[in-house]
């Protein structure tokens, strides 16, 4: 029997014989299997204190403020953010930490070098750029079948305060608080594991948590260029700044649209995606150049293939509960197309 290689020798070098690699085998896919349990653990609880939240705001009388106000709801929104999803990722981090072993999984130092992060920034808006494609195939795809999908109606403040509230959340907020919890403590404690299983578990993770087909899909290949600059750079600000960078330039459009109309943003858009396209795919070319012998130079020490990571990942219980409810979350976001007669 051919055995793969641990830590860059054979097996026959680390193990004195085949049962003591199968025990390995063993105790690493159980390991991500608790790992999973933990980031299943994390999602559950950060929707249980959503609804918490809404259920203590109906309580205390301020669910018409909520419903009318705007500012009001775009205040709340930043503070649930904050006390929902990053409180529940770093609860359940320790324990990941614990099992992993993992000295550094935030990866919070500085990036390994200035022009690294630059040439990564553009490169991954790049890369945000084309999910917006991901996004409209999958709406394409749907309609073939004759379903419409949607997400989540996100209001738009028109006052001074409201604007600024707004583009401090869904910027800044959402970009540190989400990157902290999947960049840092999914993919920071499954990278002993492989660092491209971890991107991708991270991503999947990230993706599912949208609830929607608009937004999972082109969170998915997001979450993929974010863990992927994180890790090349040696820093989770990295992700945070490409992360803060795309929901900038998300919102700006919005208001674009909100203040000037459709064919003015549509203009924008387009143009935009061309510029950010086209010098992220320089960015990236020049990135790969200069990080080339960082990625020969690195095995994963994983005695596991990537398609056995995944499914002992994805075939964990808790996991398991969390994309059914995910799943069908989505389904409040998919309805059959009407046919106008």
């Amino acid at each position: 029997m051919q055995y793969p290689y641990y830590n860059d020798e054979p097996y026959w070098g680390i193990f004195s014989d085949g049962d003591s690699y199968m025990l390995t085998r063993k105790k690493e896919r159980a390991d991500i299997r608790k790992l999973a349990n933990c980031v299943g653990g994390a999602v559950l609880l950060y929707l249980a204190l959503q609804y918490f939240f809404f259920f203590m705001l109906a309580l205390l009388g301020f669910g018409e403020l909520y419903l009318g106000s705007e500012l009001f709801r775009k205040g709340l929104e930043v503070l649930l953010i904050i006390f929902s999803i990053l409180p529940a990722f770093m609860l359940f981090g320790k324990k990941m930490q614990k099992i992993s072993g993992e000295a550094d999984p935030m990866l919070l130092g500085k990036p390994n070098s200035p022009l690294l992060v630059f040439l990564s920034f553009f490169a991954g808006m790049g890369a945000c750029m084309l999910a917006n494609y991901v996004t409209v195939f999958v709406t394409v795809l749907m309609a073939i079948f004759g379903y419409q999908i949607s997400s989540p109606d996100v209001g738009l403040p028109t006052d001074t305060a409201g604007i600024i509230l707004t583009f401090v959340q869904v910027s800044l907020v959402a970009a540190l608080v989400e990157e902290l919890s999947l960049r840092g403590c999914v993919m920071g404690n499954l990278k002993r594991y492989g660092k491209g299983f971890a991107i991708f578990a991270s991503a999947l993770i990230f993706g599912l948590m949208h609830g929607n087909l608009v937004q999972a899909p082109f969170a998915l290949v997001v979450g993929l260029a974010l863990g992927y600059f994180a890790i090349r750079t040696g820093s989770i600000w990295t992700a945070i700044l490409i992360h803060a960078g795309n929901n900038f330039y998300s919102v700006a459009l919005s208001y674009a649209g909100e203040f000037f109309g459709d064919e003015v943003m549509m203009v924008l858009y387009y143009a935009i995606n061309l510029i950010f396209v086209a010098s992220g795919t320089v960015c990236f070319v020049i990135f790969q150049r200069r990080t080339k012998a960082d990625r020969v130079a690195e095995r994963s020490s994983s005695v596991l293939t990537n398609g056995e990571k995944i499914r002992a990942f994805l075939t964990s219980p808790v996991i398991i509960i969390v994309i059914v409810i995910m799943l069908i979350m989505t389904l409040d976001y998919i309805a059959p197309i009407e046919v106008v007669q």
